[in-house]
């Protein structure tokens, strides 16, 4: 049983079914299709690690067709984007990174600062893809049924866990039993962990989703800035998505300050919700403390592209590579944070 209801989630619940012929139940809000975006799915991030780095260019391939072959070629859109310092730790960051990524294989260039006057530093990384989740999640709900994924919505339901991990889901329709429970995103982690176990790995953090009216084309498609966890990404219709760990009544002036030409945005929608974050930057993956959950964490913009690494993990048939880095990311005390630490999104620009 799997509870989450990010691409992520539905996309591990799908291969455990499909590839690795699970019986799997999805537990989903149903509220999702209904709000603005809490996600920007992007094959690269803003990462300083090298093994992630590694990790994200050995699944390249794999993601991308599974991706297409669930969405056809409406599921995946080519970007280019740029990072934005805007102080001196981010900065200090990204310097680091440009080394890393391109010792994995990415093209990653400079870009000159005068485009954005407030940046301390700027690059811009080639060849990324974006999900695009309005035309990728229909198809995604279909992948998961032809795939025998029993997906059910979360409301009033119940869910009981033992330290063995075996989990009774039950609401006024039906009773479902797991031999083991994965909580599959930061919703499903705020939603069902209780705080004496999350906490020690994860920290609660505010967000807020902005959309802007449709405007004349900027002069960038996706923008990143790791203070805050910045993200903007420019949608079809011409209007821009931006998620930002922040306050409702700060994001205004982030996006000034990340986002070239930012001050041409008009606002056309904004909603706040909480998510969480891995205290030590990294992700989490594992048993979490003695709760007898799974959780599957942390993984920021770039959980849905190494979906199936996860999978594999979690059904105890990962490559050599993937275990290892896998096994050193886990929940429980054995985990060395000095080991995975990657750069601390939320406290960055504070």
């Amino acid at each position: 049983m799997l509870v989450g209801s990010s691409l992520q989630a539905a996309l591990i619940a799908g291969l455990l079914a499909r590839e690795h012929k699970q019986k799997v139940c999805l537990i989903v809000d149903p509220s999702m299709e209904h709000r603005l975006a809490r996600e920007i799915s992007l094959s690269v991030d803003c990462i300083t690690r090298p093994e992630t780095w590694q990790l994200l260019a050995q699944s390249r391939s794999e993601a991308f067709k599974l991706l297409t072959g669930i969405g056809g070629g409406q599921a995946l859109r080519r970007v280019n984007p740029v990072i934005v310092a805007t102080n001196d730790v981010c900065a200090e960051a990204l310097a680091h990174m440009i080394h890393v990524a391109r010792g994995s294989g990415y093209e990653v260039e400079q870009v000159r600062l005068s485009e954005l006057p407030s940046a301390r530093a700027m690059l811009r990384i080639r060849g990324a893809r974006i999900i695009q989740r309005k035309t990728f999640r229909p198809a995604l709900a279909r992948w998961l049924v032809r795939n025998g994924v029993h997906v059910v919505g979360e409301t009033d339901i119940a869910l009981t866990i033992k330290r063995s991990g075996e989990t009774l889901a039950k609401s006024a329709d039906e009773t479902i039993r797991a031999r083991r429970l994965v909580l599959a995103d930061e919703g499903a982690l705020l939603a069902h962990a209780k705080p004496e176990h999350l906490e020690p790995k994860f920290a609660k953090a505010g967000a807020t989703t902005l959309l802007s009216e449709p405007i004349p084309s900027l002069s960038e498609v996706c923008v990143l800035n790791p203070a805050d966890r910045f993200g903007a990404l420019g949608l079809t219709n011409n209007s821009f998505e931006i998620i930002a760990h922040l306050p409702h009544d700060e994001i205004a002036s982030a996006v000034v300050t990340s986002l070239p030409d930012g001050r041409k945005l008009r606002p056309a929608g904004q909603a706040t919700f909480d998510t969480c974050v891995s205290t030590d930057g990294a992700p989490v993956i594992g048993k979490l403390g003695q709760s007898g959950a799974w959780v599957v964490g942390g993984f920021a913009r770039f959980g849905a592209f190494v979906a199936p690494a996860i999978a594999r993990f979690l059904a105890g048939k990962a490559t050599g590579n993937e275990e290892e880095y896998f096994s050193r990311r886990g929940a429980g005390s054995a985990r060395k944070s000095a080991n995975v630490t990657d750069f601390q999104y939320s406290d960055s620009g504070k």
